[in-house]
């Protein structure tokens, strides 16, 4: 009701000059805190060589170690699968699972092998490209150096083994380059898979320098001449790649190649068989690229390269240098990049980081900026604390106060950005803050943070906050004392007078809930007494009652917990947030947009022109949040 009462309001108003100077004035601040990107180390243990093992088959992300990962996917239900030098595996939250081949070291004897199985009773050597099937989410393997491919079964859970078969291919040393039946077919070091909707499967045959397609159970060569590399554009056989390497799924019949040793990128129509060129120049060694609102990201030695159809640039690491660096992008630094992925979901690419043995992410979200305040430092015993997060760029917090001996008062709680906390025994008090968004969370900790004593004998400092001034008729507020030198009555007053108060308490509760039962202004009066005396604070036109959220609150409210990725948005935006109900989505003279549809918090606005725009998203818990979110393709 909220949102249809805000939408037609909106929709009749919001061409008026002020709602304009709003749209505009709000842009260029938020738009510059949620376009950039950073590089995060998102599993694995760092370390330059080969051979380190965790031996373990469950581990913390930041505790596994890898030797020469290759390849990297995202599953249909948006899980990361990771091949290595020996294995596979699938991260699940925060634990790396080893889902099939060995747990040992790598060059131990026996730890590689084509055995099919489940789990790590199955052998690979040297898998590199995966991808998961659209339909059975099935895991379909390029085990290079046995030149076979692998299917694993989907994840379920960590106690539901994966089992491992041979799906194409057979066994050979050397490899060789013979089509026809699934089983009676031969690759030679398959790098990459990839599958259509209708689940035809593409591969690169690096020894052969073909491009090969599996389809209704046959295997066939349709791009290249099987061992006569070279660099021609052309149809079926007469097209030519040297080393071809990553493959991008544009859509069911168009894929990109990474021709490695040509220095290309290229385009294949499964179809046809006809390979024409992309980028042709300004590449180094390209092993894999993705596209993310029409820009095409390249991994490229120890750099990620940006293509926006005619420019070619350096979006992340160094092209001559080689190194590991976490940071914003034009600071970090890479070592050998193998085959990249795309997730949605959080609107990150994940990159195989070869010689550093480590798989990275680069966001395009900025990490929070952590800030907090308490409104006293120094305090005594039962005194209530306001703690306020002036957190930037975050929509999860958690704070962590210790030692143990306080509570929480009225209806806050740990997970809100501001708490008011009453500290039950003197001494000092450590607090921290961990507020996060989809591409990592940052803890700020002030050590011996509150000062926490038992001095009496003073007369009352009154004061006080409501956890919000700007409210909905009927709405319910909280009012929280926050006087210092411990005062033991309170006298609440409303003017005007039409109010009720919640949840048991009244005028003269330390916090009360009170309901305003009229539209218009209230001016809020505490008065706080003890044996030494009474002081009296006044905040007039504190509270403002309205019949619908103005936009500048429903913005203000909106800040910190919901963040649109990227922004400025091309063809997609991602909607960071949770228990979405429904979106609308208005230009800048208040018309309804309805051609946007949302699907798993992705607003899709493919059809929609460049310009400026107003989200207004209601949640499950009628929530009501207002965004401003600019279109530039």
């Amino acid at each position: 009701m909220i949102l249809k009462t805000i939408s037609k309001t909106v929709s009749q108003n919001i061409c008026k000059m002020k709602f304009k100077y709003l749209i505009f004035s709000l842009l260029a601040s938020f738009s510059s805190t949620v376009n950039a990107q950073w590089v995060y180390t998102h599993v694995g243990k760092q370390y330059l060589g080969t051979g380190q093992f965790t031996g373990m088959s469950n581990n913390a992300i930041a505790d596994e170690y890898f030797s020469l990962p290759e390849g990297v996917c995202i599953d249909n239900n948006a899980r990361l699968w990771i091949t290595d030098q020996h294995n596979i595996t699938v991260i699940d939250g925060s634990r790396s699972l080893l889902r099939g081949g060995f747990v040992g070291d790598p060059n131990e004897p026996g730890s590689i092998g084509i055995d099919d199985g489940i789990g790590i009773v199955s052998r690979f050597s040297s898998p590199t490209g995966l991808c998961a099937h659209p339909s059975t989410n099935d895991i379909y393997i390029c085990d290079r150096d046995n030149s076979l491919i692998r299917k694993a079964s989907k994840y379920v859970n960590v106690s539901n083994g994966t089992v491992v078969t041979t799906y194409a291919g057979n066994y050979s040393f050397v490899g060789d380059n013979v089509d026809g039946a699934v089983t009676d077919a031969y690759f030679a070091n398959p790098q990459d898979i990839v599958i259509n909707s209708k689940g035809y499967m593409v591969v690169t045959d690096f020894q052969t320098d073909c491009i090969r397609l599996i389809k209704g159970g046959y295997v066939y060569t349709i791009a290249g001449s099987p061992n006569n590399y070279g660099d021609a554009i052309g149809k079926g056989s007469t097209a030519r790649f040297y080393a071809p390497n990553g493959l991008y799924l544009e859509n069911d019949s168009m894929v990109l190649v990474a021709d490695k040793n040509n220095k290309k990128i290229k385009r294949l129509n499964i179809n046809s068989g006809e390979v024409t060129n992309v980028i042709t120049s300004g590449l180094d060694m390209p092993t894999d690229m993705v596209v993310i609102n029409g820009k095409m990201f390249i991994a490229d030695g120890n750099c990620i390269r940006i293509w926006d159809g005619s420019n070619l640039s350096i979006y992340a690491g160094s092209a001559t240098q080689a190194g590991y660096q976490d940071g914003s992008a034009k600071s970090s630094l890479f070592n050998t990049l193998g085959l990249m992925t795309y997730k949605s979901q959080d609107e990150c690419i994940y990159v195989v980081d070869q010689g550093n043995n480590t798989i990275r992410k680069v966001s395009f979200v900025d990490a929070p900026v952590v800030s907090f305040e308490a409104n006293h430092t120094s305090c005594n015993v039962n005194q209530i604390i306001e703690i306020k997060s002036s957190t930037s760029n975050a929509n999860k917090f958690s704070y962590t106060i210790t030692p143990s001996s306080y509570s929480l008062v009225g209806n806050s709680s740990l997970t809100d950005p501001t708490v008011y906390v009453k500290f039950s025994t003197t001494g000092t008090y450590t607090v921290s803050l961990t507020a996060s968004n989809a591409a990592t969370g940052v803890t700020v900790t002030k050590n011996n943070y509150i000062n926490v004593s038992n001095v009496t004998g003073f007369k009352p400092v009154a004061d006080f906050a409501a956890n919000k001034v700007e409210t909905l008729k009927d709405s319910v507020v909280y009012m929280y004392d926050l006087s210092e030198n411990t005062p033991t009555t309170f006298a609440w007053t409303f003017s005007p007078n039409t109010v009720s108060f919640a949840n048991g308490t009244s005028s003269s509760s330390q916090l009360p809930a009170v309901k305003f039962l009229a539209l218009g202004k209230y001016t809020v009066t505490l008065d706080a007494t003890n044996p030494q005396g009474t002081s009296s604070l006044t905040k007039t036109q504190y509270i403002n009652v309205v019949s619908q959220l103005s936009i500048n609150e429903i913005l203000r409210n909106s800040q910190e917990n919901w963040i649109l990725a990227p922004n400025p948005a091309n063809n997609f935006v991602q909607i960071i947030g949770s228990d979405i109900a429904s979106v609308s989505l208005f230009d800048a003279s208040g018309k309804l947009i309805v051609a946007a549809d949302l699907i798993n918090n992705r607003l899709d606005l493919q059809s929609v022109a460049n310009g400026t725009y107003y989200l207004l998203i209601k949640t499950t818990n009628n929530q009501t949040v207002a965004k401003v979110l600019m279109i530039q393709k």
